[in-house]
């Protein structure tokens, strides 16, 4: 079994989705092969060495499923882009920048967080281009703690404003662009996260886009699948004590 999250958004100020997420690893099954965190796993990341009360939380969960032989993988997303080795290996997760194609019931499937698809939102994009730049980023990571907490508060606040004023199809994927990327990927079907929107598209003509959700009010929608079967969206309730991993969509 292998199991893909994405979209927690943890911080010190929810308590409740690092509880979650805490019973979330507790929960999977003893035959849990892989488990494939597909970005913004926390709702800020402004670099391994910043003090990050929500971080030792997330690693003490992690590191037990590692011990058992589970296989843990993260795709930076838009929030946490800056997670680095650091907090990789002390997770004992592997990174992958770009994502990661895998053939998932004999269909290649591209895992990836999904931000860069929404192409039709074009000051999120400009965005993007400018902090996924590494001149940026080096030069963002070597300003004192102070100055990238101020920072990425503005950047928050910004982001806040702006998307309660922008239509709500520019911040999806553009369909087109993206079944263009899963073909260059060399892939079928996509499974992807940042919309918040859970559901499973077309793509082209034989192909599938699977859709993660967002954690939210005790509820999660996680993917499901093993080597021999299509990949399943699951409504989670991340909150009860209970070792469900959900219902099928």
């Amino acid at each position: 079994m292998h199991i893909a999250i994405s979209d927690l958004h943890l911080s010190p100020e929810r308590p409740d989705l690092i509880a979650g997420f805490q019973r979330f690893c507790l929960r999977l099954p003893a035959e849990t092969k892989s488990l494939w965190i597909l970005g913004d796993l926390f709702d800020f990341w402004i670099g391994d060495d910043a003090p990050n009360p929500a971080a030792e939380p997330v690693i003490k969960a992690l590191r037990p499923l590692q011990a058992r032989g589970v296989s843990l993988h993260f795709v930076p997303g838009n929030r946490d882009f800056l997670v680095g080795e650091q907090f990789a290996q002390a997770a004992g997760l592997q990174i992958h920048p770009e994502g990661k194609v895998l053939s998932i019931n004999g269909r290649a499937t591209w895992l990836i967080h999904g931000d860069h698809l929404c192409i039709d939102d074009a000051r999120y994009m400009e965005f993007r281009r400018m902090v996924r730049n590494p001149g940026w980023q080096m030069d963002f990571l070597s300003k004192p703690l102070d100055v990238r907490i101020a920072m990425a508060k503005q950047a928050r606040s910004v982001s806040a404003s702006e998307n309660a004023t922008k239509a709500e199809d520019i911040m999806d994927v553009n369909p087109e662009y993206t079944a263009a990327q899963v073909s260059t990927h060399g892939a079928l079907d996509i499974l992807h996260g940042h919309t918040h929107r859970p559901a499973f598209h077309g793509l082209n003509e034989e192909g599938t886009r699977y859709v993660l959700g967002d954690w939210e009010n005790g509820q999660a929608v996680i993917c499901q699948w093993d080597n021999d079967s299509a990949p399943v969206l699951k409504r989670m309730n991340y909150a009860a004590e209970d070792a469900s991993l959900g219902t099928p969509l």
